[in-house]
């Protein structure tokens, strides 16, 4: 009998950030085993853009790692190893992701951020979300942001 993997969490709940609940109060979810499920994947990604914005700017500083520490805390996740990879993405200089100030980030940073969480939360993703050699498009992603900034 043919192996047959299911997709990860992530995908299969629309939810490419494995976020724990929904943040923005337009765009319905549900919990379904401590994880949000969005209705659309496109609705995942804008929760995701919401929460990265709203962690990667405002008045307080903040690096990287304490960023990671929120999103995917010590208790859970290797929140270093985690850090180390969002740092690579973001191109983030080896030994700067607790001091760099990350409120400076550029779009195209918090993009590469968002893309990071998603290769780390989900691994290798079914084929269905292949455009181009990836599973996620760039468009998409950057669409997702626009969207995020409708809710602000």
């Amino acid at each position: 009998m043919p192996h047959t993997s299911e997709p990860p969490r992530g995908i299969r709940n629309n939810n490419p950030g494995n976020m724990r609940r929904g943040r923005i109060p337009e765009i319905p979810f549900q919990v379904i085993d401590g994880f949000a499920r969005f209705r659309t994947a496109d609705d995942g990604l804008v929760n995701l853009a919401d929460w990265i914005m709203a962690h990667t700017s405002g008045p307080a500083p903040r690096t990287l790692f304490d960023v990671v520490s929120i999103y995917a805390p010590p208790s859970e996740n290797d929140t270093i190893q985690y850090t180390r990879i969002l740092a690579q993405w973001c191109r983030v200089p080896l030994g700067a992701e607790r001091t760099k100030d990350i409120r400076s980030f550029q779009r195209w940073q918090r993009l590469d951020m968002m893309r990071g969480i998603i290769q780390i939360e989900n691994g290798n993703a079914p084929s269905r979300f292949s455009i181009g050699g990836e599973w996620f498009s760039a468009p998409e992603l950057w669409g997702a942001f626009d969207r995020r900034e409708i809710f602000r």
